[in-house]
């Protein structure tokens, strides 16, 4: 399996670290916005082919797209802040790959009536394309 990795801080590279044995792991990509900490965790797992370092910009979705068909991943791991699930969960419907999360698509307010009306709750923006990936 080929996974991009979207965010190497202190949970992305604990993923790396349980992934590195794994007889399923083919390819790992560490794709994070500090390229320097992609690196860092590249040079811990101690196999630079297996774990390409990539610099990623997890607020737009062309960024994440671009990474995925660039290195043919079957699964896009979601490891950053939920503020960038919306873009790596449609980058990865996009590209035709699985998606794995560790949390849901924050809440947003009402845009007209923000104190009287709910918006859109936390986890519906995922759960209303369930179909979709189905």
């Amino acid at each position: 399996m080929k996974v991009l990795l979207v965010g190497v801080g202190g949970v992305g590279e604990a993923i790396a670290a349980i992934a590195r044995p794994r007889p399923w792991l083919e390819l790992m990509v560490l794709a994070d916005y500090n390229i320097k900490r992609a690196e860092e965790v590249q040079k811990k797992l101690g196999d630079d082919k297996r774990f390409p370092a990539e610099f990623i910009d997890a607020s737009q979705q062309e960024s994440i797209e671009s990474l995925a068909k660039k290195y043919n991943v079957d699964l896009i791991m979601n490891s950053v802040d939920p503020i960038f699930n919306r873009q790596i969960f449609d980058a990865a419907y996009n590209v035709r790959a699985k998606y794995m999360d560790m949390a849901m698509t924050l809440s947003s307010p009402n845009p007209s009536d923000p104190f009287h009306k709910p918006g859109v709750k936390l986890g519906d923006y995922q759960f209303e394309k369930a179909k979709e990936w189905e």
